[in-house]
Parts: C-alpha cells; structure tokens; sequence
C-alpha cells in the first residue's frame, strides 16, 4: 500500500486495489479529498464507477447560486432535495455529471460579524423569514437517478464506522511512532484483535 506525507491534502490518483489484480467493486465512493482530475480520470480509464462529495470551492458556489431559483429540486429522501447538472471545474479536463444536495436547516443559526469595529452578533430563528439550507455537491460517473445517488453517498457513512472503530476505538490512531515496521506490526496486532468480531457480525448479517 503506498504512503502518503502527514500533510497530503488529497489523494494523488485512483487506489491502488481497483485494477484487474482484485476483484472489482461496484463503486468507489469517497469524501472531499478525491474529486481531483487524476484520480477521476484513472477511475474513468478502468470504467469504474465513482462517487465523491465535492469541496465547496468558488466554483462550485457559483454553480449552486445559478442552480437555486432555477430548475426543479426533487426529493433526495432524508429531508435532502437534489438537481442534476453538469460541471467543469479548474483543473478538470472535462465536464461531469454532478448532484447538488440541500436541506433546511431547522434550528437557530448564530452570524457574527463587525460594525464600526465592534462585534455583532445575531440570531436568525425559525420565525423569520429567511430560508437557511446545508449543501452538499456530489461528482459521479453514476447514471442512476438523484435519490439513488444520494442514499449511496449516505450509506458512505456506514461504511466508514468500521474504519472510525479501527482508528479510534481500537487503536491504529492510539500510538505514536516514526518507525513504519513498529507501525505494521501494532496495526496488524489491531487487525487481528478485531478480527473474530468482523467474523461475528458477518455471521449475524448472513
């Protein structure tokens, strides 16, 4: 498995498992460190389909301000609503299909700011007559419909529990070491005394 610096922002290219040397998943889906050009295309290349949540770059702000009043929201299921559309960002080499997610937001939202050099701050409550939503933007090469898209996304986070264990409730984020065979061998010793619950819990799923 290749190593990246501490302080890599985003992944370089596709993983190196999805290839012809394993078997192939259906998707490969990701957080905000995938959606570059490289590891787009590479998944592009193998015919591997993806799905990855964008960063809310300028760009992609724009892209939500054009989509808001126009075109029609449709049920994303959750409470979400998304629409459909099209997008070449900075660095891309081509346009892709990406999903715009949205919700209301239903509790009290505080904004802070400075008049005349003081601080402000202010509360918008469920009374007035603003709207306040969360956004999320998807990318995909998915031509599945926008609930499907979206509940795939959602079911990310499940996925990702087990990894959220592993780290922080079994220890791979709990020691300290510049030396990477101490490292192998405390990670392997993790994954091994974890091992008879994953077999338990599959058991449980059949």
């Amino acid at each position: 498995m290749p190593l990246s610096s501490g302080n890599a922002a985003c992944a370089a290219g596709p993983a190196a498992p999805v290839g012809p040397v394993c078997q192939r998943p259906y998707l490969v889906r990701g957080d905000c460190g995938f959606g570059n050009d490289l590891g787009l295309c590479g998944l592009e290349a193998r015919d591997q389909g993806y799905l990855f949540k964008l960063r809310l770059t300028a760009k992609v702000k724009r892209h939500i301000e054009r989509c808001f009043f126009g075109g029609t929201w449709v049920d994303a299921g959750a409470g979400w609503e998304g629409m459909d559309g099209r997008l070449r960002l900075t660095g891309w080499d081509r346009e892709r299909r990406v999903v715009i997610l949205r919700r209301p937001l239903q509790d009290e939202v505080a904004l802070t700011g400075q008049a005349d050099g003081q601080q402000v701050l202010a509360f918008i409550e469920d009374g007035d007559a603003v709207k306040r939503y969360e956004y999320a933007v998807l990318v995909t090469s998915l031509p599945h419909g926008i609930l499907t898209v979206a509940q795939l996304y959602r079911d990310r986070g499940d996925a990702g529990n087990s990894f959220d264990e592993l780290k922080n409730q079994w220890g791979w984020g709990g020691f300290t070491t510049q030396g990477l065979h101490r490292c192998q061998l405390t990670a392997r010793a993790v994954a091994l005394a974890l091992l008879p619950q994953l077999k338990a819990k599959t058991q449980l799923t059949d």
